[in-house]
């Protein structure tokens, strides 16, 4: 039997960042001219001196700057490009193109909506690229409407009407730095990852259960809760009443239930009478045609993999079961069979990178299918697994020659083998109250057979992935800008 864990102490995150100085507008520039003024610098600011000698279109200057303390300071200006340099020492260049799509200015951005406005792709019809005349950091610009404590770089233009752009472009520093140096996405984070067997999860539970009532009315127990979801791939939620309302009302904490064909929101698993691919069925209960609603065993898999995007997350809320009778759950982690595969058989994980495979599902009123690899991996870094998606169940049909298929047919048993090692097989005895969240793009259920006599009856949905995404995002900046409404 699960049982929750005592409430877990609340983390403490010292996530404010320190306030930064602020001073009066800094009036001095950065000139792209060959001749730098510089005139009397406010209370407050620094005036940096770099002697940088820069040699463009037959100009030579030697570049005085006056910043305001920021995070952010101006390195170098040419009429094609600015260098900045970051906190972390990185110095990257942005060139005028850049600098002009980003301008951040109300004139170019509805801050109503943050969408940006026609103005802001005007340069483009334009020959040539903008002309930079100046940049200076100052403590804040009325064109820039959002206050950015940290400051603004304010670029002047040399011929901005000819652009589509009246005035100065300017670009709040906290923007800039989080748009340059971006932080690790706290949705998705690779690095908080942990990759489990059945052993070390065992010891883990504790620390992937939750109380209902605490995750339903408050919003660090429900971050808490997501980040089990992202770091171990599932979480568990005792105590939710047995009532299909709980279920929504859990679930709404995240996002609303995503349509399937298997339901339009909430859907139940119980022995049903299965409709056959022509519409008919036994008389009782008519069901869209899935071996989960029989009692037999089912191997691990991941579900809606004929789907373009599968649903990201999977609810699973146990009302009636018997123990005893069997329908025990499984869980496997997807990212230990990739991770396994690639150490001990890289030819099998980079064909099952590499290579489409056919799911479909097929009944009276639909027909789906897609082609794609089992393992996907990060487009940005192949390393990173991004999506487990296998379903031996909704394997489609696809013809082969006889060496493709004596190749498809020995990574297949290799992978079954990774996939039903039994150290990675994480069993658990769902009990009524318990609810199972899990993500669909990383790991593998299934169940032990049972008798069809048994009461064993969950309800459930799925979570897009992007809703699921957003909600933790949130709920991060929330915790760390200090914000504890629940």
């Amino acid at each position: 039997m699960l049982r929750a864990a005592s409430s877990r102490a609340p983390l403490s995150y010292a996530c404010r960042a320190a306030k930064i100085h602020q001073c009066a507008p800094a009036r001095n520039h950065v000139s792209a001219s060959s001749s730098t003024r510089l005139r009397l610098l406010p209370s407050g600011c620094r005036l940096v001196e770099n002697g940088v000698r820069g040699n463009f279109k037959g100009w030579n200057t030697r570049r005085r700057f006056a910043t305001i303390a920021s995070p952010i300071t101006i390195h170098d200006v040419s009429r094609d490009s600015i260098e900045v340099v970051l906190p972390s020492g990185a110095r990257p260049r942005l060139s005028s193109e850049w600098l002009r799509d980003h301008c951040q200015c109300s004139g170019c951005i509805d801050y109503s909506t943050y969408q940006r406005k026609d103005q802001a792709e005007a340069w483009m019809a334009a020959s040539g690229a903008p002309a930079i005349a100046s940049a200076t950091i100052a403590s804040q610009h009325a064109s820039l409407p959002v206050s950015d404590e940290s400051g603004v770089l304010v670029v002047e233009w040399a011929d901005g009407n000819v652009h589509g752009h009246v005035g100065p472009s300017v670009y709040g520093l906290t923007w800039l730095q989080r748009v340059l140096q971006p932080t690790r996405d706290t949705a998705s984070d690779v690095y908080t990852r942990r990759v489990w067997t059945s052993e070390s999860m065992t010891s883990s539970l504790p620390e992937a259960t939750f109380a209902y009532t605490e995750v339903v009315t408050s919003n660090e127990r429900l971050l808490q809760c997501l980040e089990s979801i992202r770091d171990f791939g599932f979480a568990l939620v005792e105590s939710t009443p047995l009532t299909d309302e709980a279920t929504h009302v859990l679930c709404s904490r995240i996002a609303f239930f995503r349509r399937t064909v298997y339901a339009d929101g909430l859907w139940k698993v119980e022995v049903k009478p299965m409709q056959s691919a022509s519409g008919s069925a036994d008389e009782g209960d008519y069901s869209t045609a899935d071996t989960a609603y029989s009692s037999l065993p089912l191997h691990a898999h991941t579900d809606c993999t004929y789907f373009e995007d599968p649903p990201g997350l999977q609810v699973f809320h146990c009302h009636a079961s018997d123990p005893a009778g069997g329908g025990q759950s499984l869980l496997v982690d997807g990212y230990r069979v990739a991770h396994d595969l690639r150490a001990n058989a890289p030819h099998t994980y980079e064909y099952w990178r590499r290579t489409p495979v056919a799911f479909h599902f097929t009944d009276a009123s639909n027909q789906y299918i897609q082609h794609k690899p089992v393992i996907q991996t990060l487009a940005q870094d192949e390393s990173v697994v991004a999506a487990f998606r296998f379903n031996k169940y909704d394997r489609a049909p696809v013809a082969m020659s006889p060496d493709e298929a004596a190749v498809f047919y020995r990574h297949l048993k290799v992978l079954l083998s990774a996939i039903r090692a039994p150290a990675g097989e994480l069993w658990l005895s769902l009990t009524p109250g318990t609810t199972l969240i899990f993500n669909n793009h990383r790991v593998l259920h299934g169940r032990s057979g049972f008798s069809v006599r048994s009461p064993r009856k969950f309800s459930g949905g799925y979570i897009s992935m992007e809703d699921y995404h957003n909600r933790i995002r949130v709920l991060c900046s929330q915790r760390k800008s200090g914000v504890t409404s629940d």
